[in-house]
Order: C-alpha cells, then sequence, then structure tokens
C-alpha cells in the first residue's frame, strides 16, 4: 500500500473512534447543544429571554436577546501522536493504531467528564443570573422574591431519599418563571424527569423509581415512586465528587431529534467539533525527528445552563 494512503488512513481512525463512542455520553442527554459563534465566546443572556407564551393585549410584549455580561468561552482541547516514517513505511503497527483509536475515544469521553466538573463546582461557578449554578438566591423577576435549587437533603436511606424527590418536585414545580419582568409571576410548574448521582448511591436510586415493593421503614410496601423516572435517566459517574448528593432534574424530551428543543441545566457549547490532521514532510518536528505527527483537537465547553430545571440535593 502506498505511503500516502497509509498515512491518510490512520489519521481516519480516531475519527472513527470518535463518532462510535460519542453518541452514547451523557452530555448529549443533560447538555443543550449551542453552536459558538467564530469569535468562540457565546454570550448568555439568552437564557433570561425564555417567557413562554401569554395572551396577547393589544401590543405583544417582545423580549430581545440581550449583550449580557455572562459569557461562554469555548477552549481548544486536543492531542497528538507521533510515529516514525520509517517505521510507517515498513507497515501500520497494531500499537499504533491503538494510540490513534484512543485519541478519537479520548475526545468523545471529554465534554461528559467537562459536564460532570460543572455539576462538581455548581456552588461556586456562576450563571447567567450572576448566582452560582446552585444558590438559594436566584432571583425571581420580582422585587423579594428568589428561587432555591440548593436542597438540604435529610439522608440516603429509601425514605430519606423519597421526602428529598418530593422536596426537589415541590422546589421547581414552584420556581418563578418571571425572569425579564416584574410583572410575571408564573412558576415554572415542571417535575424533574431525570437524575444523577454518584454510585454510592446507584442501585438505591434505581430501586426508587422501579421497585413495585420497597421498604420505607416499616416494612415492605407499595412503592408509589416506582415509574416517576425512566431507568434510562438515571446518569451515574465516579466522577461527581460527593458520595451522597444527588441531582433531579429536568431534562425535556429525550428522543431521538428533540435533543435541543428545550434548555438544559447545562450547556454544551462547541465552536470546532473533533478533527485531525497531519503534521508532514513540510513540519519542523518532521525535519528533526523523521516522524508523522497526527494531531486531534477541537474547541467547546460545559458551562451552567438553566439552573430552573436542575436541583442539588446535599447531604
Amino acid at each position: 500500500m502506498p505511503l500516502s494512503v497509509k498515512r491518510e488512513n490512520l489519521r481516519i481512525l480516531p475519527l472513527e473512534s470518535y463518532d462510535r463512542v460519542a453518541k452514547n455520553q451523557a452530555h448529549l442527554k443533560l447538555c443543550t447543544f449551542v453552536p459558538s459563534p467564530s469569535s468562540r465566546i457565546l454570550k448568555m443572556g439568552f437564557l433570561r429571554n425564555t417567557p413562554g407564551l401569554m395572551l396577547i393585549k393589544d401590543t405583544p410584549r417582545v423580549y430581545r436577546v440581550s449583550d449580557d455580561e455572562a459569557i461562554a468561552t469555548c477552549q481548544q482541547f486536543g492531542e497528538a501522536i507521533a510515529v516514525g516514517r520509517k517505521e510507517l513505511e515498513e507497515s501500520a503497527t497494531a500499537s499504533q493504531e491503538a494510540l490513534l483509536r484512543k485519541m478519537g475515544n479520548d475526545a468523545a469521553v471529554h465534554p461528559s467528564e467537562l459536564m460532570w466538573a460543572a455539576l462538581n463546582n455548581g456552588e461556586t461557578d456562576l450563571c447567567y443570573d450572576g448566582q452560582p449554578l446552585f444558590d438559594d438566591s436566584h432571583p425571581s423577576g420580582k422585587d423579594g422574591v428568589v428561587n432555591d435549587n440548593l436542597l438540604g437533603g435529610t439522608g440516603t436511606t429509601y425514605a430519606q431519599l423519597a421526602a428529598d424527590w418530593d422536596s426537589a418536585c415541590t422546589a421547581m414545580q414552584g420556581f418563578k418563571f418571571g425572569l425579564t419582568s416584574a410583572d410575571d409571576t408564573r412558576t415554572l410548574d415542571v417535575k424533574p424527569n431525570a437524575v444523577c448521582c454518584p454510585p454510592a448511591l446507584e442501585r438505591k436510586l434505581k430501586k426508587l423509581f422501579t421497585a413495585e415493593l420497597l421498604d420505607f421503614g416499616s416494612g415492605p410496601e407499595s412503592n408509589s415512586y416506582a415509574g416517576e423516572i425512566d431507568p434510562r435517566n438515571i446518569f451515574v459517574s465516579s466522577k461527581l465528587t460527593d458520595a451522597d448528593d444527588w441531582f433531579p432534574m429536568y431534562i425535556g424530551d429525550t428522543s431521538e431529534g428533540a435533543e435541543n428543543d428545550q434548555i438544559r441545566p447545562l450547556l454544551y457549547v462547541e465552536n470546532e467539533s473533533f478533527n485531525t490532521r497531519i503534521k508532514g514532510e513540510n513540519s519542523d518536528h518532521f525535519v528533526d525527528f523523521d516522524e508523522y505527527v497526527y494531531v486531534g483537537r477541537g474547541y467547546w465547553t460545559v458551562v451552567p445552563g438553566a439552573w430552573y430545571h436542575i436541583i442539588k440535593i446535599k447531604n
């Protein structure tokens, strides 16, 4: 096989792995995809301008997308692997192919890693409204009225998890939706339909939302929480650093094709998707080391989105 064909074939390997792995990552379910402008800086004011429908009287109220001070900046992430020219002339080895495929895998899982980090940092990283993602003082648009999406947990027994789930549902349904106008006092009126949790809570939460009978402290009884969440909407990661904290959230319709029909708790902002290129004979590296360098890179970030679609239960 000619050297040029081999070289190009190796460049494709990371892209093949990326495509296979990326479609199964959690960030596709928990984040809204937002393409970043060419500047790689996304202004976040649009999150405030989601008033919903209302009765039109005379002239419709117009909500403009503001140039809000809060921004999301895409960062460059990349990896490089060197392959010697002489090695490549003889044959592409299994180890070289494996390394290049791993590059694609690394790129595919990276946005989800950023997403888990955003949840871990949710009590410090700011939303568009100037408050942390999880905070007891999110403004409602009405003077003196705030929203609290950082709830103290009561514990991790089945009874306590159920009680905290009830508290989360009540809180989210009661969030004030008047994000742009002081005279708009509607409530959000949606319930969580997904949960994120660390491995220590996975089995308990899955039982809470699937078991027909459950012991809430007085022996097995009919479990009214069974079916409230599709088990596929329970997302688990060891990257969540607090073993007893968990996150009820509303992610809207998760069917194929509906991924971006609602604003989710987090935003995956992408300026350039993962791609690969080769530094070849014309590069300084090739001249110095007689190696081709396979570079994979992309520009993206994950930032807090709709605080009103997520709650942290902090035990």
